[in-house]
Formats: structure tokens, C-alpha cells, sequence
């Protein structure tokens, strides 16, 4: 499933826990990420993510959130995916 696939990638990649649904338990600092579409066009499947930094402060949120979107600036290092892109 291409959201463990995220997930994971996501972990390894950044210092903080990252979930699919919001924890009970709250950590200081962690990040939400929630599929909020897909689909598919000439076989190639595609996903749309929204992806939620959380840190102590806005500020450390922000970092956070640049932080995640340098990590999925590389994400088509992997052999599952080969485009990401902002929007």
C-alpha cells in the first residue's frame, strides 16, 4: 500500500514519528499523513497525500514542514515510485 510505503519512507527519512491517524497520545513533534485521493490512467496509478507537520510551537511546526517537503523532494529514489511533486 503506497501509505506504508510513504510512511516508512518518511521515518527513515525525517527525526520524528510520522502516522495515518491523528495518535492518542500526542508526541511533541510528529507528522499526519492522510491519502485524499487516487486513481489511475493508463495503468499507472497515482495518490494524492496531505501531509501534516506538528511541533511544540508554529515555528517548530514550519521547520518540520520543510523538512518533509525536502524529504518527498526525493522520493522517487525508490523503486516504487518515480514522480512526486508539490501542490
Amino acid at each position: 500500500m503506497i501509505e506504508e510505503l510513504i510512511q516508512r519512507y518518511l521515518e527513515q527519512k525525517l527525526e520524528t514519528s510520522v502516522w495515518m491517524e491523528m495518535p492518542e497520545n500526542m508526541p511533541k513533534s510528529f507528522v499526519l499523513i492522510e491519502k485524499t485521493a487516487g486513481g489511475a490512467e493508463d495503468y499507472i496509478l497515482s495518490a494524492t497525500f496531505a501531509i501534516q507537520s506538528y511541533g511544540q510551537t508554529k515555528y517548530a511546526a514550519a521547520e518540520l514542514n520543510e523538512a518533509v517537503k525536502k524529504a518527498m523532494e526525493t522520493m522517487p529514489e525508490t523503486e516504487d515510485v518515480f514522480s512526486a511533486r508539490l501542490n
